[in-house]
This record gives structure tokens, C-alpha cells and sequence, in this order.
């Protein structure tokens, strides 16, 4: 909904979509819905090993992650330092790494 409700950040994910580079303010909205994301499917992630969500949930919050990492080099390295940040579980960083490799995105970087 925030694309939706926020013109700017719509601006930026089509930017994103069409492999267009991402202005500065651009960039720093697209940042805080990756932050926000990571922090939900970290969450959802955690979830899923306790038992109460199943797999096809979990993964299409996975898809939409590999889409946002994956179609944006500037948005790869967001991620890049958000990982030694510290704000996420190893095993959770561990674990979304292999998901992203998964993707045929990854493959076209």
C-alpha cells in the first residue's frame, strides 16, 4: 500500500522495475521499505520454524524480497549493509542469502 498511498515511492518502485537508477530521496524510500520488509519476513521467517506458518506463506514474502534486492544493483547494496548492520539474526541473513540465490534474478545480475 505504501506505493500505492505515496506517490514518490510508486515513482521509485517502477524505477526499480524498469532497472532505472534511483535518485538520492528515491533510494533513501525504497531503504525504509526494505528495513521494513526484512523486519517482517524476519519475523514471518521466525514463524515458519516454529511451526505456525506454512511454506507457500512464507514464500511469497521470499519472492517479493528477491524482486526487491535482486532488480536493483542500489538496492543490493542497501541490503549488503543492513546485513552487518547487526538489526537481523545470523541464521535469519543466512537463510534469506540462500533464498535470494534461489532466484533466477540472482542469475541475471
Amino acid at each position: 500500500m505504501v506505493y500505492v498511498n505515496h506517490e514518490q515511492a510508486g515513482i521509485a518502485w517502477h524505477k526499480v522495475l524498469d532497472g532505472e537508477e534511483l535518485t538520492k530521496r528515491q533510494l533513501d524510500l525504497m531503504s525504509d521499505s526494505i528495513y521494513a520488509h526484512l523486519m517482517a519476513l524476519e519475523e514471518v521467517y521466525d514463524k515458519y520454524r516454529q511451526g505456525y506458518i506454512d511454506e507457500e506463506f512464507l514464500n511469497a514474502r521470499v519472492s517479493l524480497m528477491q524482486q526487491k534486492l535482486l532488480l536493483s544493483t542500489q538496492l543490493l547494496k542497501v541490503y549488503e549493509k543492513m546485513k552487518e548492520s547487526g538489526i537481523y539474526t545470523q541464521s535469519f541473513i543466512e537463510w534469506l542469502d540462500v533464498e535470494l540465490k534461489k532466484s533466477d534474478l540472482y542469475n541475471a545480475l
